[in-house]
């Protein structure tokens, strides 16, 4: 008895790892991303294309019918530097983004990422003289929209200047976002 029940647990595991791997990178009925989806970046942060070569970092994205909900903030140019967890690429595999990433350009702080095991948690962005400029919390959820998150504009001397939620609008459509 005991046999059989290792056997149906081990048999119960292996189906919800394979139904969670089938749930990443998927696409809905019109081949347009839907869901979850990994994304790779070289080691400037910048998006490429999965190949051992080019790829360093990788994260997760959501995109809904096509439309990329977590656009990627910028990390650094080919002469900025990069502070964060101390990880290594090890075989060829990309380093997947977990904690804190500072982002400094010619010795400034400049852009701030945070993420939970591949996940965005937040993103900063900084004016040349060290304020804040803008702040995205995707921690922060608009009724009813699960993939829905916080912006928060600043000026130049650390006023608001905007604050809103990035959600779909009325009639089911995203906002235009870079990225």
């Amino acid at each position: 008895m005991s046999k059989y029940l290792l056997g149906l647990t081990l048999l119960l595991s292996f189906n919800f790892l394979k139904s969670q791997e089938s749930s990443i990178n998927r696409v809905d009925e019109r081949g347009l991303k839907d869901g979850y989806w990994i994304i790779y970046l070289n080691k400037y942060g910048k998006r490429v294309v999965d190949t051992v070569v080019t790829r360093f970092y990788w994260r997760y994205t959501y995109f809904d019918h096509g439309k990329n909900i977590y656009p990627m903030g910028r990390f650094i140019s080919k002469k900025g530097k990069i502070d964060g967890p101390s990880v290594t690429p090890s075989n060829n595999d990309a380093i997947l983004l977990n904690g804190e990433y500072k982002c400094y350009e010619k010795g400034r702080l400049r852009y701030v990422h945070v993420f939970k095991n591949g996940y965005y948690v937040s993103y900063k962005e900084f004016y040349a003289n060290g304020q804040i400029a803008v702040f995205f919390d995707y921690t922060k959820h608009a009724e009813g929209q699960p993939n829905s998150w916080y912006m928060t504009c600043y000026d130049p001397s650390g006023r608001i200047t905007r604050e809103q939620w990035v959600k779909k609008d009325e009639k089911g459509h995203w906002p235009k976002m870079r990225g």
